[in-house]
C-alpha cells in the first residue's frame, strides 16, 4: 500500500490537488459565516453529500483546518478541534441546550471562556521563539491580530443562532458543528500552515539549525526515525 503510495505521489504533478481530490471531509454539520455576516449550512456525510461549490470550498478549507494530532491540539482543554482562527470545530454533544453529554455539556459562558481562550493561544504562540524561527523559514508573516478580534467577534456572534438552526432542524445528532468564516481559501491554506509547520517535529527543544536547515525528531515514531525538515532559510 506505502509503494502504492508512493507511486501515485511520485508521478502527481499537483500533489496537494491529488490529496484533495481523494480527501472526504469529516462527517458533521457545517456553516459558513459569510462576509456580509448571513450564515449557510451543509451537512455533510461521507458519500452522500451533493458535490456542490458550497461543498468544495468547504472540502478545501476544512482539510487546511484539522488537528494532525489529537495530542497537538491548539486548546489544551480538547474542546475545540480545529487549527486556525478562521474556525471553530466542537463536537455537538457539549454545546449548551442542545448538548447530549450531561457531564461534558458547557454552558454559554463556558463555551464563550473556552473560544476566548482558544483564540488567545494565537497570540501567546508567536512569543514561542522556536516556532517563530521555523514559521521564518518559510516565509510566512506575522498574524493579523486586528483580522483575528474580528473572526472571534463573528464566531461568538453566529454561535447562538447556530445552535437555534441545529435545534430547530434536528440536527443535534450530528458528531460535530464545523464554523468557517468566509475568507480565500489561500489564507486557510497560509493559517493551516502556521500550525503544521512548527509542530512536525515531536518536540522543537530537541530541533537544531544546520546550514539554514532545521533538524528534529520525527512525531511518527521517535525510536527509529530522524526527521529533516524542507524548511531552507
Amino acid at each position: 500500500m506505502v509503494s502504492d503510495l508512493i507511486k501515485i505521489f511520485k508521478n502527481a504533478e499537483n500533489m496537494e490537488k491529488t490529496i484533495l481530490d481523494n480527501y472526504i471531509p469529516k462527517d458533521g454539520t457545517y456553516f459558513r459565516i459569510n462576509k456580509d455576516d448571513t450564515i449557510e449550512r451543509l451537512t455533510i456525510k461521507r458519500n452522500q453529500t451533493e458535490q456542490s461549490e458550497l461543498y468544495k470550498w468547504f472540502k478545501e478549507a476544512e482539510y487546511n483546518s484539522n488537528l494532525i494530532d489529537m495530542n497537538k491540539p491548539i486548546d489544551t482543554t480538547k474542546k475545540i478541534h480545529s487549527n486556525n482562527y478562521y474556525t471553530l470545530f466542537i463536537k455537538c454533544d457539549i454545546l449548551p441546550k442542545i448538548g447530549t453529554n450531561k457531564e461534558k455539556m458547557l454552558t454559554q459562558e463556558q463555551l464563550e471562556e473556552a473560544i476566548d481562550k482558544y483564540f488567545n493561544t494565537f497570540l501567546e504562540e508567536t512569543k514561542d521563539k522556536k516556532a517563530k524561527r521555523i514559521l521564518e523559514t518559510i516565509n510566512l508573516e506575522n498574524i493579523d491580530e486586528e483580522e483575528l478580534q474580528t473572526c472571534k467577534i463573528k464566531i461568538k456572534n453566529a454561535i447562538p443562532k447556530i445552535i437555534e438552526e441545529i435545534e430547530a432542524n434536528n440536527l443535534s445528532d450530528k458528531k460535530y458543528v464545523k464554523i468557517f468564516i468566509e475568507k480565500d481559501i489561500e489564507k486557510y491554506r497560509k493559517e493551516g500552515n502556521r500550525y503544521l509547520y512548527p509542530r512536525i517535529f515531536n518536540k522543537n527543544d530537541y530541533n537544531i539549525e544546520l546550514n539554514g536547515e532545521i533538524w528534529g525528531l520525527s512525531n511518527d515514531n521517535m525510536r527509529t526515525k530522524q526527521q529533516k525538515a524542507i524548511f531552507r532559510a
